[in-house]
């Protein structure tokens, strides 16, 4: 049990540092925090993007625009090492703190590490307590008593009014060099990358969920991000790294996942079991991944990661396009609906309404010579029909065209006018 005393200390001392910390950029993301009565907001995300941040800037807000002296906001770190012989016990105690100090808003800090956090939580709900939430797992989404939004490494945009640059080819040359955790663009270093590599292999998922081959998890997740934008699947894999089964690399795959290390994007379809049964590609939620684990990647897979991280922070779902025969789109975003998707799934023998409609169909590739600008035209036109689109825009490095080819008109667009576009909700 941990005395009460100690609890007190810890919000204490806590809110001392808390209320220290350097706020910078206002995030993109603070106009689309989530509240709703009678639910907790959480905002997940990988280590290190600053939802701890979010959280002041929040506050910062909510006090401006309340009358400061009616308010009494509370923030708890649960990784404070004084808390670590916290248990499900002490919950009760840690409630009467919170009570006694008439707190009405609780910002609660990786609080999942501590085992009966729901019902706790759910406690100070019905209690009338505001309760907002950081997580590094995105299974807290699901939850039924939390509304929820993502936060991500800084965007294109972030990035430049962070570091006070301009949009243009130079700033995001740079950006792809460094990546968007905001610690690292304020020049303290790339070895951080390495912890933040560590921290989320071993304390969010070997501890969470007892994982022994600690090793093997390691090195399989540097293969994966050393093949950023590959189509990967578990049956490859077995026995590398000393794996010998594939439901336990198919854990793993879902573990880096839900710790915002990576994300596994499907092959396009509108069948729910083609698209479950064919090969993912894998993608870095953040460049810097890719920097420690492959300083010679090239601009390609640079591009293409920073792409797909755009696509992210837009959609809720996306896909990529590749069927022998047809064509090949690095990525199709997608949209919730009711209404058929494009295409037909006869020869999968699954006919079933797809949930998702596309919207858009992007073709990356850092450069285009006169000839390959034709291949990508030709393949294109054969991909769109099938998405049900008569658009597709495709991005380089620096160049720009809108060309009219067999009825469909496709885009060329430098990446950093094409990242620099405004980031809305979530489609």
């Amino acid at each position: 049990m941990i005395d009460r005393d100690i609890i007190a200390e810890v919000i204490d001392t806590q809110k001392k540092y808390y209320v220290s910390k350097r706020t910078d950029l206002v995030r993109e993301s603070l106009d689309k925090i989530p509240i709703e009565s009678g639910k907790a907001t959480a905002i997940t995300g990988m280590r290190r993007c600053g939802k701890c941040t979010l959280l002041l800037q929040l506050q910062k807000r909510l006090i401006s625009v309340e009358n400061a002296a009616n308010m009494n906001i509370v923030y708890l770190n649960l990784e404070d090492i004084r808390l670590s012989g916290f248990t499900t016990e002490d919950f009760p105690t840690l409630a009467d703190e919170l009570l006694s100090r008439g707190a009405d808003t609780v910002f609660l800090d990786e609080v999942h590490i501590k085992e009966g956090w729901e019902e706790f939580v759910q406690g100070l709900l019905r209690a009338g307590i505001h309760i907002f939430i950081t997580d590094t797992n995105i299974y807290v989404r699901d939850l039924p008593f939390v509304t929820s939004m993502e936060l991500f490494p800084f965007s294109y945009p972030e990035y430049i009014t962070f570091s006070r640059q301009e949009v243009s080819p130079e700033s995001f040359n740079r950006y792809m060099k460094i990546g968007g955790i905001p610690k690292i663009v304020r020049n303290e270093g790339t070895s951080i990358m390495n912890n933040i590599l560590d921290d989320i292999v071993v304390r969010d998922i070997a501890v969470r969920k007892g994982i022994r081959e600690v090793e093997a998890l390691r090195q399989l997740a540097v293969f994966l991000l050393s093949n950023t934008g590959h189509e990967i699947t578990a049956n490859r894999l077995i026995g590398s790294f000393g794996l010998r089964s594939c439901a336990t690399i198919v854990d793993f795959f879902k573990y880096y996942r839900q710790s915002y290390l990576m994300d596994f994007i499907p092959k396009y379809s509108p069948s729910d079991k083609v698209r479950s049964r064919n090969p993912k590609r894998v993608y870095a939620m953040d460049l810097g991944l890719i920097n420690i684990t492959t300083p010679s990647a090239d601009r390609q897979t640079r591009l293409e990661n920073i792409v797909f991280g755009h696509l992210r922070r837009r959609y809720c779902e996306i896909t990529y396009f590749h069927e022998k025969g047809v064509g090949e789109c690095h990525f199709v975003a997608m949209r919730k609906g009711n209404g058929a998707a494009a295409g037909n799934d006869d020869a999968a023998g699954d006919n079933r309404t797809c949930k998702y409609t596309p919207l858009e169909a992007v073709y990356v590739c850092h450069y285009l010579s006169e000839y390959n600008k034709f291949l990508v035209y030709q393949n294109l036109s054969k991909v769109l029909p099938c998405l049900g689109l008569k658009e597709a825009t495709v991005v380089t490095m620096d160049q720009r065209e809108d060309f009219p080819f067999k009825g469909f008109l496709i885009h060329i667009i430098p990446a950093y006018e094409y990242c620099s576009r405004p980031t809305p909700a979530h489609e």
